[in-house]
């Protein structure tokens, strides 16, 4: 099937195909025994979310499972066996180890803004999009793309879309993706810089008042 076709004849097909991936994958063992599967699919998963054409097709919540799946597997657990002698240390420590690699998570991010700006209201779809935000906010680069104005304001903008039906657990995963903004001390370092040079871009140059030249000439 080509990603570049007209899929929505395949819709029912694709999303009831993606939402039984997504159910299947959360039993752990069969998640283990096929994880290098899903993982070099999302590069094709990415290119499914990003076919909105102006409103989220019917499949994106349903691929969304299935990406949230795959990377709350980041980071993999160390496993560590004690050495019986001070040789061979480094060989101590096995690292299963397990990374989308930072271009996927970064088109991925911006996939799922593109979903989240073009979102009205929805029982699921926001939910699913907030709940993979959580997960790449985690990287520091992505918490400070999404301090910017405008993926804040997608972000609120699917808070809003659901303001008459029960919004307790997309509140709490915006919440935890706040949380990923502000808690990194560089994160928040790095926001003020890029909003001190945005502001100061935007104000042209720089006039000095008569009173700061006099307190130069004074000081010198």
């Amino acid at each position: 099937m080509s990603l570049q076709a007209d899929l929505r004849p395949c819709a029912k097909t694709i999303r009831s195909t993606s939402h039984l991936l997504g159910l299947v994958l959360q039993n752990q063992d069969f998640f283990d025994a096929c994880l290098e599967d899903p993982k070099d699919q999302i590069p094709a998963l990415i290119e499914f979310i990003k076919m909105n054409n102006g409103e989220p097709a019917p499949w994106i919540a349903s691929i969304l499972l299935v990406v949230e799946k795959v990377l709350s597997a980041q980071p993999k657990r160390v496993t560590f066996t004690s050495p019986l002698s001070d040789q061979e240390l480094e060989n101590s420590a096995e690292l299963n180890s397990y990374k989308i690699c930072d271009v996927d998570q970064s088109t991925l991010f911006g996939a799922a803004m593109g979903v989240a700006s073009v979102i009205s209201k929805d029982g699921v779809l926001p939910l699913a999009v907030a709940h993979v935000l959580v997960l790449l906010t985690r990287k520091r680069e992505l918490a400070i793309r999404m301090a910017k104005v405008d993926n804040l304001r997608c972000l609120f903008h699917m808070l809003r879309c659901q303001a008459n039906l029960r919004a307790e657990r997309i509140q709490a995963s915006i919440i935890l993706v706040l949380r990923h903004i502000i808690k990194d001390q560089e994160v928040l370092k790095a926001i003020m810089r890029n909003e001190i040079r945005t502001w100061f871009q935007s104000r042209g140059p720089v006039k000095l008042i008569p009173s700061l030249l006099s307190s130069m000439v004074i000081t010198s």
